[in-house]
């Protein structure tokens, strides 16, 4: 009696496993290693070496002409007490330039409070170039000018900064500050004009100068907020900036992201990757079977100090990679797909709490069924805009009187201001194309 029982029991595994036979086995992929694309300010050297290289032409003597208590003057005296609180053991070196470089030893770096320190031996033309040529990569350089420069100037220098500097992932900081001036100011224009100019008692018409920076973004960030606490602060007319890659401190991804919004799809973790390598930098979905659905996150965004602004417009670049065996057939990893019709839409906003909002729209008809997909999406600011300091501060040619006009030149304005930094910044994006975010998205129907 208890025969056709045991029958029934064969028949039923036997079933089973011909039912678990005929089922695909599902390939899993270990998530997509972009730690290597991934971006991340260094932090600031505790032990650095600083070399100061004051611009000796005649055209900043109307700095010191007004005498030591300037803001000019006090910059000179805080450089190097800002230098020595600001790291844990520093040295810092001077020099004087112009159409030569001079070593100032032994604190000679304190003439330069007075009038006859400019001219001489330093020349007439302020030639930064060689400055860049001396420069140290591995030091941080800081120039002390008033950056006036005609066309040829700009397109000379700026290319020797892209090659000893940019191209080399340094960047390059300008604090420009406004000092009391009664004096000359030479080579002004395409006519090369010289004029005199004294202040009025508004600081507005106080004239410009500036310490450019060149070395790793966050010595110099470092470096410019010593000069604060030093004494910076209290000047009254101060603007900082910094150019580099690092538009963000770090590249963002979704470890710290907030799904607020998926139709059409499922958020799962560690479902569909294998989670243990990359950890939660990516974000598991399963897609429902449908014909659209759409996804929204919140992701937070780290802006580094001073760099430049960018518009509510993104340039978002994305891909797509696929699950699959390996051609011998022994691993399972992803694949790029030459087709990319999963996205079809996408809308990324600035959120006024420093994060960003992107909502993208997809074709769930594009992932093949039991087959993982990966998306790949990479956002750049498309449009990056100078302070408007720059252009408050920056002199046209059109500006300029030609050589016979009797016209008065603003010198509180600094010359071919505006097209030495953005002609700067044009170069770092240039070199760099710096991202703010690099964001994996994985799909499974």
């Amino acid at each position: 009696m208890r025969r056709p029982k045991v029958v029934s029991v064969v028949t039923l595994v036997l079933v089973i496993l011909t039912v678990f036979s005929g089922c695909k086995k599902k390939d899993i992929c270990d998530p997509i290693d972009t730690s290597l694309n991934m971006e991340v300010l260094a932090p600031a050297r505790t032990s650095l070496e600083v070399d100061v290289f004051i611009d000796a032409t005649p055209s900043m003597q109307g700095f010191v002409v007004p005498g030591p208590s300037t803001v000019f003057g006090q910059t000179l005296t805080l450089l190097e007490s800002a230098t020595i609180s600001g790291t844990a053991s520093s040295k810092i070196n001077f020099f004087k330039f112009g159409s030569t470089i001079t070593p100032l030893p032994n604190r000679q770096h304190l003439e330069a409070l007075k009038p006859r320190f400019y001219g001489g031996s330093s020349g007439t033309k302020t030639l930064i170039e060689k400055v860049i040529a001396e420069a140290d990569p591995e030091h941080l350089t800081l120039i002390v000018t008033d950056l006036f420069q005609d066309n040829a100037d700009v397109n000379q220098l700026s290319e020797k900064i892209k090659a000893k500097f940019i191209t080399n992932n340094l960047a390059i900081g300008f604090l420009g500050l406004k000092s009391q001036f009664d004096g000359t100011i030479y080579d002004v224009g395409p006519a090369n004009l010289t004029i005199k100019y004294t202040n009025r008692s508004e600081t507005e018409t106080y004239r410009p100068f500036y310490i450019v920076a060149f070395g790793p973004h966050a010595d110099i960030s470092a470096y410019f907020e010593s000069l604060d606490k030093a004494g910076f602060a209290g000047f009254p007319e101060r603007n900082t900036l910094i150019m580099s890659k690092h538009i963000v401190q770090r590249t963002a991804d979704l470890s710290q992201s907030k799904v607020i919004a998926a139709n059409g799809l499922s958020e799962v973790t560690g479902v569909i990757v294998k989670s243990g390598r990359i950890g939660s930098r990516f974000k598991e979905f399963k897609v429902k079977n449908s014909q659209s659905a759409d996804l929204t996150t919140q992701i937070p965004i780290s802006r580094t100090p001073y760099s430049l602004e960018y518009s509510e417009e993104f340039d978002v670049q994305h891909s797509m990679q696929e699950c699959s065996k390996t051609s011998d057939g022994t691993k399972s990893s992803f694949q790029p797909l030459s087709t990319s019709g999963l996205l079809t839409k996408a809308l990324v906003r600035s959120m006024a709490d420093g994060e960003l909002k992107v909502s993208l729209t997809l074709n769930p008809r594009s992932i093949k069924k039991d087959t993982t997909t990966c998306m790949r999406v990479i956002l750049k600011p498309s449009k990056f805009v100078l302070p408007k300091w720059v252009n408050a501060w920056n002199m046209t040619a059109n500006e300029v009187p030609g050589s016979s006009d009797q016209g008065e030149i603003d010198g509180s304005k600094t010359y071919n201001l505006g097209l030495f930094l953005s002609t700067l910044w044009s170069a770092t994006n240039e070199v760099h194309q710096p991202k703010i975010a690099d964001l994996q998205f994985y799909f499974r129907k």
